[in-house]
């Protein structure tokens, strides 16, 4: 069981590395110009 709870939690930071990276690369689509989507 603690290692189920230990695999959420590396699930939980994958994520939320994700979830940033996804943010760092909306940003640099808002940086673009409108006309490239």
């Amino acid at each position: 069981m603690g290692d189920k709870g230990g695999k959420k939690d590396k699930n939980k930071s994958q994520k939320q590395k994700k979830s940033k990276q996804d943010q760092k690369d909306k940003k640099k689509s808002d940086n673009q110009p409108k006309k490239a989507l």
